[in-house]
């Protein structure tokens, strides 16, 4: 864990083209792995977030994430997004 760069939520969000707050909204519920920072954000490691949707089964095109979010299209290169650091 942490070997990663960590992901802010609406950089998640943007990479499996999910709503806005539909990463954190799940991670809240213990849904999608994250890690909570010192002052409380919630941040993400790429490889975790990728692995879980790995072990997902997809219908056609699209899967789904656990709790019911759709996922309509994985962006590459997501992994290096540049992270963001607590503030």
């Amino acid at each position: 864990m942490l070997g990663t760069p960590l992901l802010d939520g609406s950089a998640v969000d943007r990479c499996l083209a999910l709503r806005p707050g539909t990463a954190e909204r799940l991670a809240r519920r213990g849904r999608l792995p994250h890690v909570v920072l010192p002052n409380g954000s919630i941040r993400f490691e790429w490889d975790e977030v990728e692995q879980l949707l790995l072990r997902q089964p997809t219908r056609g095109a699209s899967a789904e994430l656990p709790g019911g979010a759709a996922l309509v299209e994985k962006t590459t290169g997501c992994e290096e997004t540049g992270a963001t650091d607590a503030k």
